[in-house]
């Protein structure tokens, strides 16, 4: 079996399409073991000295081996030399796994009928059932509708997006894309194309039947946690090594699910040198591109060229002196002290205009008073 990619399948696909191809062989009275073989490469096809054909592990097969019991090895199984079992028509009908020859298709409906057998369904040739010689319901497959399956364009889409190349392809562009984005002012093409590419990955695996939902999930959400970091929670701590993992999680289930492990393995660390090598080129480049300049402010202000800061008025001589509040303190208002106007905070009840009050406490440009009763 292969994947959507062309690649060969897993193990665990293996496992799956031998078990069907199992059970569909026996049910059609087949030799399970042949078809077996057509499937898993790692078994041994061999017809041993009584005349049975069995499909042995490379273990069983060394101790059958060495107690002399095989007479023919019909495909090759085991690890470095292993071969899919190929079967010719004349082989196919020597080994019992076909019963006839048919010229076309629709020959082959002519040939075939449809019986249910103690319940049921077997296809089975016309000249078989005649031999049975048993009143046995049936379904005859003659002028029976064809329905032909083509690949849609959804299809060769989802083929083309989850090929190995063009999936690490489209996870290093989109990760680029977030970084120049968060990089830059605003919101512009980097972060749109970012966005797209990561659509792409990830929804190309969600319509191929991988479980992306998951991974999408945690791709989110620990972009979420990382943008939480970068501008909410000062430093870095629990939500950035958090959302690292939700990222890197989402990104290796990705893979491990979509592509043999020796391939997941080569298509991830090409995407993370890529994704490094193009984050390091935007670092460099991206401050002195003509675009950057447009929205960030390049200019030095500095005294020579006549830029001063203003004085910061020190308010430490207030304390202790008696004011009037010139508008209602709920905590902050206006207060008259002498000729100055000062913004005010009243400590502990509201302060009513026309109210005398003393400044108590001051913090930077910060004058805290409480009313006194006169």
């Amino acid at each position: 079996p292969v994947s959507l990619q062309g690649q060969e399948a897993g193990e665990k696909i293996v496992s799956y399409v031998r078990g069907k191809i199992e059970a569909t062989a026996e049910r059609q009275g087949r030799n399970p073991d042949i078809a077996k073989a057509m499937v898993d490469k790692k078994l041994w096809l061999v017809k041993l000295k009584n005349g049975n054909i069995v499909a042995f592990r490379s273990d069983e097969y060394e101790k059958r081996r060495e107690a002399d019991e095989i007479e023919e090895v019909i495909a090759s199984g085991g690890e470095s030399e292993a071969e899919l079992l190929t079967l010719t028509t004349e082989g196919a009908i020597k080994y019992q796994l076909a019963e006839a020859v048919a010229e076309s298709l629709e020959a082959l409906l002519d040939m075939y009928l449809i019986v249910e057998v103690n319940g049921t369904r077997q296809a089975m040739t016309r000249e078989k059932f005649e031999s049975m010689d048993k009143d046995l319901p049936f379904v005859a497959l003659k002028n029976a509708n064809q329905n032909a399956v083509e690949l849609t364009l959804a299809d060769r889409m989802v083929i083309f997006l989850t090929s190995p190349i063009i999936a690490g392809l489209l996870l290093s562009l989109g990760t680029a894309g977030l970084f120049i984005e968060i990089r830059s002012p605003g919101f512009g093409v980097p972060g749109l194309l970012g966005l797209l590419c990561l659509s792409l990955f990830f929804g190309g695996h969600l319509l191929s039947h991988v479980d992306a939902e998951y991974a999408l999930l945690a791709f989110v959400f620990g972009v979420c946690l990382l943008l939480l970091e970068a501008f909410v929670i000062p430093g870095f701590g629990i939500a950035g090594i958090l959302g690292l993992g939700c990222i890197l999680f989402s990104i290796f289930f990705i893979f491990s699910q979509a592509y043999e492990t020796q391939q997941a393995i080569t298509t991830l660390s090409v995407s993370v040198l890529l994704t490094v090598g193009l984050c390091i080129i935007a670092a460099y480049f991206l401050p002195k591109t003509r675009t950057w300049n447009n929205f960030v402010l390049q200019a030095e202000m500095v005294s020579e060229q006549g830029f001063h800061s203003a004085p910061r008025e020190d308010f430490e001589h207030y304390i202790g002196q008696l004011g009037i509040a010139l508008t209602t303190l709920r905590p902050s208002g206006t207060i008259r002290i002498g000729e100055d106007r000062l913004d005010a905070i009243s400590i502990g009840n509201f302060v009513d205009p026309e109210s005398t009050v003393k400044v108590v406490q001051v913090e930077g440009a910060n004058v805290y008073v409480e009313e006194v009763l006169v």
